[in-house]
């Protein structure tokens, strides 16, 4: 964005808007940290490179400079050299790097999809689109989604093994589930916490924030909250649609929407 003033016949004062980092914000209704206002940050990004040209040659081209045109090991070993051959049954490393540098350019960051035997020792590493993911609301695990936007998204939950070491670690340290994307979280040793960043300044100043241990629910406990919502909301939905009052008719609306995220 720019906005343009006329100084003089041939001089003009141009000031340009900072385009601002989208803010992250917990979905409670998904289980997920949304990634803008409207949880549509990554569709932006991608139609930016999907249809402007400059911008989508910048694109290609940083990834083409990233990628090179093969690994290169440092041990050369015939072992090594059949691990790089086949990162999955499709693609060597080298043909996944491109996909993960193209996700790296486009969003600033690409996920990897590791299918493990019975073990758990790693078998194939494959794409996954890191447009489509979002965080899980525990920190320790991600969903993938074909498209956000729906009220009613079918997902698929993949769990971050490492990241959930430390999240396990934390939360029994006293760190409860997203606690770094709070405005405040006072520590029980008092150290206190602005959206996850520590204020030393702060330290022992506040009083500890309460953690409230919600109980977890049974499947039968879940399906049957989930039946009395899906039964009220029929309720409201036939007499939304046989008010004819203004006022009362946007009232429904407005519990329509709200039952519509808690399903």
């Amino acid at each position: 964005m720019k906005e343009l003033k006329k100084l003089s016949e041939n001089i003009y004062l141009v000031n340009l808007k900072a385009q601002q980092a989208p803010e992250n914000y917990l979905n409670k209704s998904k289980g997920i940290i949304s990634w803008g206002k409207k949880n549509d940050y990554p569709s932006y990004l991608l139609y930016l490179y999907e249809n402007h040209a400059e911008h989508g040659g910048i694109i290609n081209g940083k990834t083409r400079y990233v990628v090179g045109t093969e690994i290169v090991p440092s041990v050369d070993t015939n072992e090594v050299k059949a691990f790089l051959s086949k990162a999955n049954p499709y693609e060597s490393w080298f043909e996944l790097s491109k996909k993960l540098k193209k996700d790296q350019t486009i969003y600033n960051g690409y996920a990897v999809k590791v299918t493990t035997n019975m073990l758990g020792v790693p078998l194939y590493f494959e794409h996954i689109d890191m447009g489509r993911l979002r965080v899980c609301d525990d920190l320790c695990s991600v969903k993938y989604s074909e498209d956000w936007s729906k009220y009613h998204t079918d997902s698929i939950e993949y769990q971050l093994f490492d990241f959930a070491k430390k999240s396990k670690q934390t939360t029994a340290q006293g760190y409860p589930k997203g606690w770094r994307f709070m405005k405040e979280f006072v520590h029980a040793d008092g150290t206190v916490y602005y959206r996850g960043v520590e204020q030393p300044t702060l330290k022992g100043t506040k009083q500890a924030t309460q953690i409230a241990i919600k109980p977890k629910k049974s499947k039968a406990q879940k399906k049957e909250e989930r039946d009395a919502l899906l039964a009220e909301y029929g309720k409201l939905k036939k007499a939304f649609q046989k008010e004819t009052r203004k006022t009362y008719k946007k009232k429904l609306e407005s519990k329509l929407k709200r039952l519509q995220k808690q399903i």
